[in-house]
């Protein structure tokens, strides 16, 4: 699996009922915007506790673009990784951003609800049964602040452990 790839797996399970109350009421007001809009919390968390949280080199990051908060993660390598960045038609100002826990010391229950989605999808399934995935940042990070390569072994018998 591939970093596109691992992007569609969240970004494919998204929907509405994942949104906050602020965000649904936009979303249904403005039909015509992309499937990600308003995830960045709910994707960037679930994102975090597949990849092996802050064990493996992950800090949830918070800016704010356009007026609102919005949720990236960032890697000790200086990659970042914004699955939901095709929101906005402006760019996001990453350096502008920094640390943040997430809300909750556990994943949420919407995040819960996401990592259930993804376990039970047949992507999921292809991906276990592949054993191990080794990513290459450079093909979905959508921004490098330290412009450099790095490889990340992924740990995802995480998601089991999440129920």
């Amino acid at each position: 699996m591939q970093w596109e790839d691992f992007k569609n797996l969240i970004i494919n399970n998204l929907s509405d009922d994942l949104l906050s109350k602020q965000y649904v009421q936009l979303r249904r007001s403005n039909p015509e915007l992309p499937n990600c809009f308003g995830h960045c919390y709910v994707a960037s968390e679930a994102a975090y506790y597949l990849l092996g949280g802050r064990e493996d080199g992950w800090q949830p990051c918070y800016v704010k673009h356009l007026g609102a908060s919005h949720w990236y993660l960032k890697h000790t390598s200086g990659a970042i990784l914004d699955l939901t960045s095709e929101q906005f038609q402006s760019p996001v100002a990453y350096e502008r951003g920094g640390g943040k826990g997430f809300l909750t010391q556990k994943p949420s229950k919407r995040a819960k609800l996401l990592l259930q989605r993804i376990a039970d999808s047949s992507d999921w399934l292809n991906l276990k049964m592949g054993g191990g995935v080794d990513f290459n940042f450079s093909e979905i990070i959508l921004t490098e602040i330290a412009h450099r390569e790095g490889k990340l072994n992924s740990k995802f018998d995480n998601l089991n452990n999440i129920r």
